[in-house]
């Protein structure tokens, strides 16, 4: 399994199979997760998109016991009932992650594009705080709610959350590059001045950012903030299919048919990810792109090529490569 070690992921997440009639059987979805505890993962998530199902709380306490230090993210599309939250008190997990994107009803309404989404994401939040739950949060910022970035910091500190979670793109919107330039200064403010664990999901341009402003106090902050992009991570539907991330529809195989290490090792899409000089426009030629690379998902969601420019970067390379 030598070669395996060469595309340890940053995150893996598996879909919980739920009520799904086409889910993995138990024995095949309890093999992938051995698979995966061998091969090792910096972050191991399972996603619910309906209620536990028993098969679902004994593939947690699975994971658990083979040292995964599983994260619960709580989809959204559904409401989670405060029975949920009580069950997972049960289990030894690193996190529970509910989904918070604004302090305002209808900004964070319009960004899960579900009416009542905000109503049911703060029961669950004052839910967790009450059980004392290891809580996490996920927030996706767009430009429509961007400028709630400090009212979502003040909810993490309240509710004491082990890390926070956020994310710039969805299926139908991404944060454009602008809206980057002066979201990366508050990121760097709040992970230089609090004591919060943040992971920055598709946005490794913030090395570039920081690069072109030594004028910044980063003391202290790569302690605190992580970068984990969709070269480095994969997503596993209850079905057993295999994906970068759960907004790109691009199947790189199916785990009934192979063995997931050989898979990810010999699939032209996972390796291609890796690749720098394969991705095109700007970003190959940008003195940044084996540190960054650009967002390959946002290339995906944006232009339809996943190894095409990263539309929320504003830099492009002149002679000197100046912005």
């Amino acid at each position: 399994m030598e070669n395996s070690r060469l595309l340890r992921p940053a995150l893996v997440t598996m879909e919980l199979p739920g009520s799904r009639k086409r889910a993995l059987m138990p024995d095949e979805a309890l093999c992938l997760i051995s698979e995966i505890a061998e091969w090792g993962a910096d972050r191991f998530h399972f996603i619910a998109s309906d209620r536990l199902s028993e098969l679902d709380h004994r593939l947690i306490d699975y994971a658990a016991a083979r040292r995964l230090a599983p994260v619960i993210e709580l989809d959204p599309r559904y409401e989670v009932h405060r029975q949920d939250l009580l069950d997972l008190r049960k289990h030894s997990v690193k996190g529970v992650m509910l989904s918070i994107h604004s302090g305002k009803r209808a900004w964070h309404n319009d960004v899960e594009g579900l009416e009542g989404a905000w109503d049911a994401a703060s029961r669950s939040l004052a839910d967790a705080v009450v059980l004392k739950l290891p809580l996490m949060l996920r927030s996706r910022f767009l430009h429509t709610n961007m400028d709630s970035f400090r009212e979502v910091l003040e909810l993490v500190k309240f509710s004491r959350c082990r890390e926070w979670w956020i994310e710039f793109d969805a299926p139908h919107a991404s944060l454009g590059a602008e809206d980057f330039e002066h979201f990366f200064a508050d990121v760097v403010a709040a992970a230089t001045t609090e004591e919060i664990e943040i992971v920055l999901l598709e946005a490794s341009h913030l090395i570039r950012y920081l690069d072109q402003h030594p004028e910044l106090d980063t003391e202290g902050m790569w302690s605190r903030l992580s970068l984990v992009d969709c070269r480095s991570t994969l997503y596993l539907s209850a079905e057993g299919m295999v994906f970068p991330h759960r907004f790109c529809t691009i199947p790189a195989g199916d785990v009934r048919r192979k063995e997931l290490v050989p898979l990810l090792n010999t699939s032209s899409l996972f390796t291609s990810l890796r690749d720098s000089t394969l991705i095109g426009a700007s970003c190959s030629r940008c003195q940044y792109a084996d540190q960054c690379g650009g967002s390959r998902l946002r290339a995906y969601l944006r232009g339809g090529n996943m190894l095409g420019p990263d539309p929320g970067c504003r830099y492009s390379v002149g002679p000197l490569g100046s912005v």
